[in-house]
């Protein structure tokens, strides 16, 4: 038997769209993909959980590298991940926090940042685009530092300029 494979088309956004509409669902004008970030992350209070993640992925031909700020109300955290497509190695770290740590805008502008003794996680909005900063403690190596541009991924990227996420450079070591 062999499986059939199942596609299924998308729309692009490309203007600004809450994600749920008055009556606090889903939003089905808000499915779909963007070039940029296009959400507002308006969920309703009267929802009894809400997870919320600012999740950045940027790859590059050496590297792959993403970071993560979280609140799912019982904890946030805080992680990064960095994979050496030559050598095959990865490093990873993950933080807990108790709640109430941070909040999670309902869009990227503003800054988050997750402070622990073994990491912290920075995402901030430089007009330009999303910095994410990571700087963690992880065995075997005593420090991973990475500091990365997602260019035109910023709140003030204008709507409808096919901006893509770009990144200006990775700088990833072990201190």
């Amino acid at each position: 038997m062999t499986a059939t494979p199942v596609t299924h088309a998308e729309p692009e956004l490309t203007a600004p769209v809450m994600l749920c509409g008055p009556d606090g669902l889903l939003n089905r004008q808000a499915i779909g993909w963007s070039r940029h970030p296009l959400h507002t992350c308006n969920l309703p209070d009267s929802l009894q959980r809400k997870k919320k993640w600012n999740y950045w992925a940027v790859t590059s031909n050496d590297l792959l590298f993403s970071a993560t700020i979280a609140d799912i109300e019982r904890l946030q955290l805080a992680g990064a991940y960095i994979f050496d497509r030559q050598t095959q190695r990865h490093i990873e770290k993950t933080v807990l926090q108790p709640p109430n740590t941070i909040t999670i805008p309902e869009t990227i502008a503003g800054d988050m940042v997750i402070e622990h003794p073994d990491m912290r996680v920075a995402l901030t909005d430089d007009g330009s685009g999303t910095r994410i900063r990571v700087a963690a403690a992880v065995s075997p190596r005593p420090r991973l530092v990475v500091s990365t541009m997602a260019a035109g991924c910023g709140p003030s990227t204008p709507s409808g300029t096919g901006a893509r996420r770009q990144v200006s450079r990775v700088d990833a070591r072990s201190a």
